[in-house]
């Protein structure tokens, strides 16, 4: 071990407190949003919340299993 040169030390503890770091931002972005979105419920109600939040999804979703709705495979079929 001693025998490796100093800017491998370096590069490695470099690496390990990048790393460390990344950590820690992204841990702290998850739970400030967490927090946020936890007063947000606190404030409107949680219903109310869900509705907003899950509408799109809840649309999106019927439009993709609508009878009216064509899928890719049935337009390429038709292209051919």
């Amino acid at each position: 071990m001693r025998k490796l040169p100093g800017n491998v030390w370096w590069l490695s503890r470099a690496g390990s407190l990048a790393g460390r770091r990344t950590g820690e931002v992204l841990v702290e972005t998850i739970l400030d949003h967490y927090v946020e979105s936890l007063r947000e419920i606190h404030s409107t109600g949680y219903l109310k919340f869900w509705i907003r939040e899950f509408t799109p999804y809840v649309r999106a979703t019927a439009r993709q299993f609508s009878r009216r709705h064509m899928s890719l495979t049935e337009k390429l079929l038709r292209r051919v």
